[in-house]
């Protein structure tokens, strides 16, 4: 149906949804059947589509697959142009499906084992979605700070705050960082490897400035706080 052009648009995302919720509901024989009728197949020409509606459904529907087994983990990341879109996608693309790009990042480095993990980073570069996501969680809220310091505590500012480019996916970008970082505690050289990756996209530096930041919940400020001082305790501090 989807190679159909002649199939209304409307039907097309309608489709696109049921699958996805499909993949969601953490069966993983569903995922594994839909994987072996040909999923993958169309992801490509769905990624690249002019509809936005339909990227931002493939790309959610990867997420999920993403967030399954090891055994779903690993059919992606065998899947290197998907893969690479992706990437691509997260610096190129609409917010929301930057955003969602993310996620399927995330997933796939929370759920994978370390040889996956080393695949993501060394092969498909998937610390530049991360700190794409850093920069423009940063630049959106620094403006939020630069609005409540001239208009405080007025109603558009608690609605701006409230869309804050997404908290959650600050907190799931933060927390794999600190897991992926502590896969590779007990291999020095390898750890220096990341934290170098880390350091090509600006990392630290990003999250030090989130730090500081006026509107970013106490919470993600202790944990991105913790998160410095373990994996970059020597570095120069942007705010002494």
């Amino acid at each position: 149906m989807i190679r159909d052009e002649e199939v209304p648009t409307d039907i097309v995302k309608s489709a696109l949804r049921v699958i996805g919720q499909m993949i969601t509901s953490s069966n993983d024989c569903v995922t594994s059947h839909l994987i072996k009728a040909g999923f993958y197949d169309v992801v490509p020409k769905l990624l690249t589509n002019s509809s936005k509606a339909f990227r931002k459904e493939a790309v959610w529907m990867l997420s999920n697959i993403a967030g399954g087994s090891v055994d779903d983990i690993e059919s992606l990341l065998s899947k290197e142009d998907i893969m690479k879109q992706v990437v691509k996608m997260s610096t190129h693309d609409s917010l929301t499906i930057r955003k969602e790009a993310t996620w399927v990042v995330c997933n796939c480095l929370q759920g994978g084992t370390l040889q996956h993990i080393e695949k993501l980073i060394f092969q498909y570069n998937v610390l530049q979605p991360i700190g794409s996501f850093l920069q423009q969680f940063l630049t959106t809220a620094q403006a939020i700070d630069s609005r409540q310091l001239t208009t405080p505590n007025t109603q558009n500012n608690m609605s701006l705050h409230s869309s804050l480019v997404d908290a959650k996916t600050l907190e799931i970008v933060v927390s794999t960082l600190d897991m992926v970082l502590r896969r590779f505690i007990s291999n020095k050289s390898q750890l220096e490897l990341v934290i170098d990756r880390c350091a090509e996209v600006d990392i630290s530096n990003k999250l030090e400035e989130i730090l500081y930041l006026e509107c970013v919940d106490i919470k993600y400020q202790g944990e991105i706080g913790f998160l410095l001082e373990t994996f970059w305790p020597n570095r120069e501090s942007l705010h002494d």
